[in-house]
């Protein structure tokens, strides 16, 4: 586990008004579903001194798919972008999930050789038996790690895909597709009430502390090609090629 995370998790479960014995009841759970520990060399491999992409589910999404699909760079997508990705024929290395957004596409990718990394917390409980599905499953949790699971860091699916490549060695981690600022994107927030709206922001606020937290303390170098994100300097879309 990330040295400080415990504090941050303390101040989001205070801000968001979480349970952390909740957390630990789906962490339980998540732990028995899963048969066996993955093997996370099979994820140093694919992260270890690579330059990663980590893909968000912002509106800004469909103006970076180009860049996207013609990279060979392993790509993190967190899973509220998943669905737009395999429209363009786009297949992750990775996806971090908490099993909220677009069941069907992950479902239907169960199967595949993508790397589903399935995130435990108090309010996906009823829908952590997915994890069985997945042929290639890493479990985490938010609290302290135990038995099969890891704890890396980070907070929302697209931040998390950070955490998790700073965590294997990145060379370089490169984020698209994140809107951190805001607006959210409709594939992100089906719900539109402006009480799901302004639930979404206060999250992606959250994220971008954390991100700019882990810039303090990353030996990989950071890039974003559209938010703002102290830490991280921003390139132009072609500039990622020179990365």
């Amino acid at each position: 586990m990330i040295s400080g995370w415990p504090v941050w998790y303390e101040k989001i479960c205070r801000q968001f008004d979480y349970d952390p014995s909740k957390d630990q009841t789906a962490a339980t759970i998540l732990n028995d579903i899963l048969d066996e520990r993955f093997d996370t060399t099979i994820l140093h491999n694919i992260i270890n001194n690579k330059t990663v992409l980590c893909v968000g589910a912002g509106p800004s999404l469909p103006s970076v798919i180009p860049i996207i699909k013609n990279t060979s760079m392993p790509i993190i997508v967190a899973d509220s972008a998943l669905q737009m990705l395999t429209q363009f024929k786009i297949t992750p290395n990775i996806v971090v999930t908490d099993l909220d957004g677009q069941p069907d596409c992950m479902m239907s990718l169960a199967d595949s050789n993508i790397i589903f990394v399935v995130h435990a917390h108090g309010d996906n409980i009823e829908k952590l038996h997915m994890a069985r599905s997945f042929r290639r499953c890493l479990g985490t949790t938010q609290g302290v790690p135990f038995g099969r699971l890891h704890n890396f860091g980070g907070f929302t699916d697209g931040d998390r895909t950070v955490f998790l490549a700073d965590h294997f060695g990145a060379h370089s981690i490169i984020l698209c597709g994140m809107d951190l600022d805001g607006p959210v994107s409709p594939w992100s927030v089906p719900d539109k009430t402006e009480t799901a709206i302004a639930s979404k922001l206060s999250k992606l606020r959250m994220a971008s502390s954390l991100l700019e937290w882990l810039a303090q303390n990353s030996h990989s170098r950071l890039y974003t090609l559209l938010c703002d994100v102290s830490g991280f300097d921003r390139v132009a879309p072609p500039d990622t090629k020179n990365i």
